[in-house]
């Protein structure tokens, strides 16, 4: 079994890493501009197999052309190197903020859930409290 450092030293896998990178920039912008595959080839000046090739994943650029590509999508590209150590660092400190967010996003949802319980039940007050959760009406 592989273990992240040793996936994260591997150039294949920063390759891939680039690849997908470059499919999501593409099809983001394919997407949000409703282009299909031939529409993005010829907005941008490339063949419709080119495209595909990228959006297939089957493709091996030059850097002269993933900087072209980008800066004809209004993009550009920004390359930063680190040690694998403080890559793997950031790469913690960004799933325990996900995991935050993920957690504060739940529990709004459900509090969300419950106002709106509370609500809609004549029953209830604006506000109560039950099991230590103070529910209020939230006006939009």
């Amino acid at each position: 079994m592989i273990t992240r450092e040793q996936l994260l030293r591997e150039p294949a896998y920063w390759t891939e890493d680039l690849k997908l990178s470059l499919f999501e920039m593409l099809e983001t912008y394919r997407q949000q501009n409703q282009l299909s595959r031939k529409e993005l080839a010829d907005k941008l000046g490339y063949s419709k197999g080119y495209i595909s090739q990228i959006l297939n994943g089957n493709f091996d650029h030059r850097l002269s052309k993933l900087v072209e590509l980008a800066t004809k999508l209004g993009m550009v590209p920004v390359l930063k190197f680190e040690t694998v150590e403080r890559y793997m660092e950031i790469e913690q400190t960004q799933v325990l903020q996900r995991t935050n967010v993920i957690s504060t996003s739940t529990m709004l949802n459900v509090n969300l859930v419950k106002d709106y319980q509370v609500q809609s039940n004549p029953v209830y007050h604006s506000s109560m409290e039950s099991d230590n959760v103070r529910y209020l009406r939230i006006a939009a």
